[in-house]
């Protein structure tokens, strides 16, 4: 499965969160960091469906996750257990949609599917439903398209090679670079 370059972004930013915070294990909430960076709107939208503020979630995560004065390089973050687990969950609904690439939306419904993460505990109180969940995103994003469910999938071993490219400092750079001028054109 390919990785569409708005999810690459997505895990960079991630990779930065973790290294600010002086993590070298890219967990779930550094996803969802990353998800927030790259498309608050998704998340936003989402969560007002069930009454949640949005602020309210990325508050609770950044008080969870603070920053260290050691911040360590980018190129010390590795993808860790919950990490790989969400990506793969992740890749896991990009199929149950017939998507051939992992976007955001993809990433975002990983980490809702990802039980331990406490994005989970916002929604839980909400009457949250994962198939409502899609429902919307197909609705926001997909054109309506309903995805396939209750099918099992194999992981496709492709997509983890694919990752490599966190590895790729120059890469890392570039994507860095073109959020701070996105930030700087936003704040002009």
């Amino acid at each position: 499965m390919k990785i569409h370059k708005a999810t690459k972004r997505l895990i960079s930013y991630a990779i930065y969160d973790a290294a600010q915070r002086g993590k070298g294990v890219l967990t779930a909430d550094h996803l969802l960091l990353g998800l927030f960076r790259e498309d608050f709107p998704l998340v936003d939208s989402v969560t007002e469906q069930f009454q949640v503020n949005s602020f309210m979630v990325l508050d609770k995560v950044l008080r969870q996750n603070p920053e260290f004065e050691n911040v360590i390089d980018e190129a010390h973050v590795e993808l860790g257990p919950e990490s790989r687990e969400v990506l793969a969950l992740s890749e896991l609904e990009a199929k149950r949609f017939g998507h051939n690439f992992l976007r955001v939306e993809h990433v975002f419904l990983g980490l809702l599917n990802f039980k331990k993460h406490l994005f989970n505990e916002f929604l839980l109180e909400r009457e949250f439903a994962l198939e409502k969940v899609r429902r919307i995103i197909s609705i926001l994003r997909f054109g309506g398209t309903i995805p396939q469910s209750d099918e099992t999938y194999e992981l496709d071993e492709s997509t983890w090679l694919e990752l490599d490219f966190i590895n790729d400092v120059r890469f890392r750079n570039e994507i860095l670079d073109v959020a701070l001028l996105r930030l700087f054109k936003h704040y002009r």
